[in-house]
């Protein structure tokens, strides 16, 4: 289930201009390869059996998404 907590911030980008970062590059011919990556940040919680008593293991972790696509302008 997603996160509600306001203490969760976004660190990325909204939108990809690529219109923008071909223009920062003074509109040159060529070819642009764009390699977006998004970061998955997930609780996850074990029980754990020791001798007769039971304790729950809380730990977060990450994974990683990424798309790369290229763009030929001419």
């Amino acid at each position: 289930m997603p996160s509600t907590n306001e203490e969760d911030e976004d660190k990325g980008e909204e939108s990809l201009d690529l219109k923008a970062i071909i223009a920062d590059n003074e509109n040159k011919p060529g070819v642009y390869t764009v390699k977006v990556t998004n970061v998955f940040s997930y609780k996850t919680c074990s029980i754990v059996q020791k001798d007769r008593k039971y304790g729950k293991e809380l730990d977060e972790r990450e994974r990683d998404q990424t798309m790369t696509f290229t763009v030929e302008v001419k």
